[in-house]
């Protein structure tokens, strides 16, 4: 004697083949029904289709939302790929707001809120805390100069002005690494960052040529650079770079 199913749940197990992408053996082994008794039901709606506009409505709107799930489940792959790809090939230092800025800059429109849950919860990506860098430098200074930002902060274009600085790292074996990185303060990305193990002024230079580089429209010319003037970026292997 064949199994009684109200026409709602036969209706669910439709929906869940046609718009959610369910499989056949899936739903049969999930809802205890035959394969061929789901199957039987989709082709008879199917054919419903050729001659009732409802249903047809129906079917090519769940169709449409099959389409987009993939397209989003595509999408979702895609930035956690580049989220993985961020952090490995920056040395597993950066946190969720350092990775929403690159990828931001590379053109996706997602929240810190889902990076931060892509990172910690699905990809188990978690960066090295930073500690705030000590007030002293040292080194003579080859040459200062002016702050011509004056802590104006608005920029009314990219590349405009950037902001660079170091940080210091702590890793887990309690080694440090010294990480510089140069920020766009038109939309607060950050255009270069590069870590080392020394603080010194031929990682500042490296990250420099690094933001100019990635930025092949640039008019350097234009360009305001602004740090805190430390030993680092007074120093005559860096400021060579600056002419």
């Amino acid at each position: 004697m064949s199994k009684y199913f109200e026409p709602e749940f036969k209706k669910k197990i439709v929906r869940l083949h046609l718009e959610d992408g369910r499989t056949i053996r899936s739903l049969a082994m999930e809802y205890s029904i035959s394969k061929a008794s789901i199957y039987n039901r989709v082709s008879r709606f199917r054919k419903e289709c050729q001659n009732n506009e409802e249903a047809k409505a129906d079917y090519d709107y769940m169709k449409e939302n099959l389409n987009l799930k993939k397209q989003l489940a595509e999408l979702q792959s895609e930035i956690k790929s580049a989220i993985s790809n961020i952090y490995h090939s920056h040395k597993e230092v950066d946190g969720y707001r350092t990775i929403h800025a690159y990828l931001t800059r590379k053109g996706y429109r997602i929240s810190r809120l889902t990076v931060h849950k892509y990172m910690n919860t699905e990809l188990k990506l978690y960066s090295i805390v930073r500690k705030r860098k000590p007030a002293y430098e040292y080194g003579e200074a080859h040459k200062v100069f002016k702050n011509k930002l004056v802590q104006d902060f608005k920029a009314d274009y990219i590349n405009q002005k950037w902001c660079t600085d170091f940080t210091y790292l702590a890793l887990a074996n309690s080694d440090k690494r010294y990480n510089c990185s140069i920020i766009d303060l038109y939309d607060r990305s950050i255009v270069a960052s590069i870590t080392g193990k020394h603080i010194i002024a031929a990682l500042a230079k490296e990250t420099l040529q690094k933001a100019i580089y990635s930025q092949p429209r640039i008019n350097t010319r234009r360009l305001m650079l602004h740090s805190d003037q430390g030993s680092r970026y007074t120093s005559k292997e860096f400021t060579q770079i600056l002419y």
